[in-house]
């Protein structure tokens, strides 16, 4: 697995089976942010056919951690903004994702169809890379054939990537804000259970019959899904 410096939860989504077959490599990566990657890093990014980095993060996450990942380009594309700020403590209970998948279905298939129009690969992110992009990259996968195990086997490698330097980091910037963060909330930051994902495309499917039904109900072009999963064949 590539690492890059400056980042914790990046990794690419090869090898995930979907209709027609199988996810191939340098087509469509996760990640936290990247506000800490050097040149050296952006480097890798681009050898890797990164064209396009879709940011999931509300407006002001972007201008307290910067990108830095010019010259590849940048979308900014928040799931949601302050107005809509879920609250921690419903995510164990599995009542966030459920919410985040009803009032901003028209966010996720959007940022669905920016990674479809990328000439190359994209990168989605948000902050951890866990939640927002765990569910854009679990309905984006859905809709094209990916089974829910290998959705949330993929979703729950996060934990572990999240659960040392990256939460320490982040909780030294949430110290200099003067912020006090629970135990409870610090355990809610890294967790990336296989069930709550697993529950989140069964809450889909209940709901709409499919992925695919959702979001094209939320306004995504069928031919734009079937383009990323060419793109996604693609060798």
């Amino acid at each position: 697995m590539t690492q890059i410096s400056g980042l914790y939860n990046f990794r690419d989504l090869s090898g995930i089976d979907i209709d027609g077959g199988t996810v191939q490599p340098n087509t469509f990566f996760r990640s936290d942010a990247f506000y800490l990657i050097d040149e050296a890093g952006v480097k890798t990014m681009q050898d890797l056919n990164i064209t396009r980095v879709v940011d999931l993060r509300a407006t002001f996450e972007t201008t307290e951690r910067i990108n830095k990942v010019a010259p590849i380009e940048e979308v900014h594309h928040p799931i949601f903004e302050r107005e809509f700020i879920p609250d921690w403590s419903k995510q164990v209970p599995k009542l966030l994702y459920p919410q985040i998948i009803t009032e901003r279905a028209h966010r996720i298939a959007s940022a669905i169809e920016l990674i479809a129009d990328a000439d190359g690969a994209t990168v989605v992110h948000c902050t951890a890379g866990k939640d927002r992009t765990g569910l854009v990259v679990g309905v984006a996968l859905s809709a094209v054939g990916a089974k829910d195990d290998d959705i949330a086997d993929n979703y729950a490698l996060s934990q572990e990537n999240l659960s040392g330097e990256w939460l320490e980091k982040s909780l030294l910037v949430f110290e200099k804000l003067g912020i006090n963060i629970s135990d409870h909330n610090k355990k809610v930051m890294v967790e990336t259970p296989k069930w709550l994902m697993m529950d989140a495309m069964s809450f889909i499917r209940d709901k709409w019959g499919s992925s695919r039904n959702y979001l094209v109900e939320a306004g995504l072009a069928e031919s734009k899904l079937d383009k990323f999963s060419e793109k996604l064949l693609a060798s």
